[in-house]
């Protein structure tokens, strides 16, 4: 690649103790670290996409501030165009 990174590399990894207590804890199952594990990729996805929300808000071509808006003319709606 043009940065020198294969494209299957991974630089960063994430890992968590959650749900992977298995020295000896009897109620850490493979079953409780799936669960655990879903959890928390459905919370970083939440957190994702709420970001990119308030992106989108914040990138938006839809809606200008108040000082575009002061200069343009009287009844133009896309200041964009």
């Amino acid at each position: 690649s043009e940065f020198g990174l294969p494209l299957r590399a991974a630089p960063l990894k994430f890992a968590s103790w959650m749900g992977g207590d298995r020295d000896g804890n009897p109620n850490v199952t493979p079953d409780v670290t799936r669960e655990v594990t879903l959890m928390k990729r459905l919370k970083a996805a939440n957190l994702f996409r709420r970001d990119l929300m308030k992106l989108q808000g914040e990138l938006s071509i839809s809606h200008c501030d108040n000082e575009l808006s002061e200069r343009l003319e009287e009844g133009v709606r896309e200041p964009y165009r």
